[in-house]
This record gives C-alpha cells, structure tokens and sequence, in this order.
C-alpha cells in the first residue's frame, strides 16, 4: 500500500472502512477480524521505507503473517464460510512476499497488484462475514406476545403423536 498516492489512500480508506464496519456490524469473530485488519492498516504505512518502496520488505511479510496467524485457526475453528476465503486469500497474500523476494524477475507492479488484490478479497471476506451476521441477528426477532398466546393455543390443540415401536 503507498499511502502518499492518491491511490494508496483511496486503499486506505476502503480498508479502514470495511474494517470499521466489521467491528461494528459483526459477530464475536467479524470483530476481531476487523480489530486485527484495523490493527494492520495502521501497522503498515508505518513500517512502509518511502524511499524503496517497491523492495518486498520484511516488515510487511511479518505483518501478514501475524495475519495469517489469525485467520487460519479462525477457518479451521469457526464454522463460518467467509473465514475460508479470507484464510485462503491471505495465505496467498502472505506467500507474494517470499516469491517477490526470491524471484527478483518479477516486475514490483505486479507483485503490488498481486498483494492489493488479496489485500481486497481477505477485507471483503471479512466484511461479507460481517454483513451475514448483521442480517441473521436482525432476522431472529422474538415474537410478540399476542403472537407467541396465539401458537401456544394451537400447539395445544394438536395431538400427541404416536411412539415410535
């Protein structure tokens, strides 16, 4: 991410945003995958050499890997499908660091274009991880109590069913 171009700080805010928006639309796990994206979006300009910024750097392979060492156990123990892509596209997004840095033939755009759209997809993941459990927390209402009175009359007007022999 270069956050001294209009570019980088049009990523900047976008990731900002969806990580905000984890935080306050999402269940237990949306959040603290938006508290750890929140945290690496203020972690990484700061770590950023403006001078040689198309060097793949180590400090950013760390930053993603302390990613990374959030959203694999998230997919492996939630039972929830945006952690797959997320751990997925991140693990990729972790892997362009070392490929970048031992494959000095690649161009720098592309190994910035490559980062920036895992980038996109591991924030997108979490945040239509986030809008899922803001809808199923908003769709479960509890009834009213006319409505609930209304049911249990009916569940008591209907017979028992029979054993299973």
């Amino acid at each position: 991410m270069l956050p001294h171009t209009p570019l980088g700080q049009f990523n900047c805010a976008c990731f900002t945003l969806l990580s905000l928006f984890a935080i306050v639309g999402g269940g237990r796990i949306e959040r603290w995958a938006g508290v750890v994206l929140l945290v690496a979006d203020l972690l990484t300009p700061l770590v950023q050499d403006r001078l040689d910024w198309m060097d793949p750097d180590a400090r950013f392979f760390l930053i993603d890997l302390a990613m990374l060492s959030f959203f694999l156990p998230a997919a492996l123990l939630v039972g929830r499908v945006w952690t797959l892509f997320a751990s997925a596209l991140q693990f990729l997004s972790t892997l362009s660091h070392p490929a970048a840095h031992f494959l000095p033939g690649i161009n720098p755009w592309v190994y910035i274009t490559v980062f920036q759209v895992y980038s996109y997809g591991v924030y997108l993941a979490v945040a239509g991880g986030a809008l899922a459990s803001l809808v199923k927390r908003r769709a479960i209402k509890p009834l009213p109590v006319t409505a609930m009175g209304a049911a249990d009359k009916v569940n008591r007007s209907l017979p028992e069913p029979a054993p299973l022999v």
